[in-house]
């Protein structure tokens, strides 16, 4: 049996979820799913710490108050 796996174009993340924080969830999925890096865009409270996990990962900071529009706008800029 052959099986093909789908892998999603991008992930919309909240910095901040039930069981912990989004950047963890992230690093877990990259360490033992993730092929390639998977652009992210993290919905963020506190814009300045998103920015400091960011490093060598591929995520985008987003203020959790983005408009639908501005939040297109960056998942256009990232899959570009």
């Amino acid at each position: 049996m052959i099986m093909k796996i789908h892998l999603p174009r991008f992930l919309l993340l909240d910095e901040v979820l039930l069981d912990g924080e989004g950047i963890t969830f992230y690093d877990y999925l990259h360490r033992h799913v993730a092929i390639v890096p998977l652009p992210t865009i993290m919905l963020s409270r506190h814009i300045t710490q998103c920015q400091q996990w960011v490093g060598q990962r591929h995520i985008t900071c987003v203020p959790l108050s983005t408009k639908s529009e501005e939040l297109a706008q960056a998942l256009a800029n990232l899959l570009s």
